[in-house]
């Protein structure tokens, strides 16, 4: 069982994970130009990375491919795919 401390850490580091990976697309969703739909795209895309981020730990690999689908939502997902590699990688090396 970890400790609290641990599970603290870890909650942390995929808060700042989220954070930097989402800055990108929430930038990009607040500036213009402006399509009709940009708020829906953006708050889907803040959660559907949101929750690539909450799987990373233990599916490290369908969180990839939820980065990569992510990408035809918006180019800005283009910025998370290699940090989201590098867990998987990270992953399958342990």
């Amino acid at each position: 069982m970890e400790s609290w401390g641990s599970a603290a850490r870890r909650r942390t580091a995929d808060l700042v994970l989220w954070a930097a990976t989402a800055a990108p697309i929430g930038y990009a969703g607040v500036t213009p130009p402006h399509s009709g739909r940009a708020i829906a795209l953006t708050v889907g895309a803040l959660l559907l990375l949101a929750a690539a981020v909450a799987v990373s730990r233990r599916w490290p690999v369908a969180a990839l491919v939820a980065v990569v689908l992510g990408s035809l939502l918006g180019g800005n997902f283009l910025f998370a795919i290699p940090v989201f590699s590098y867990r998987r990688e990270s992953f399958m090396a342990s």
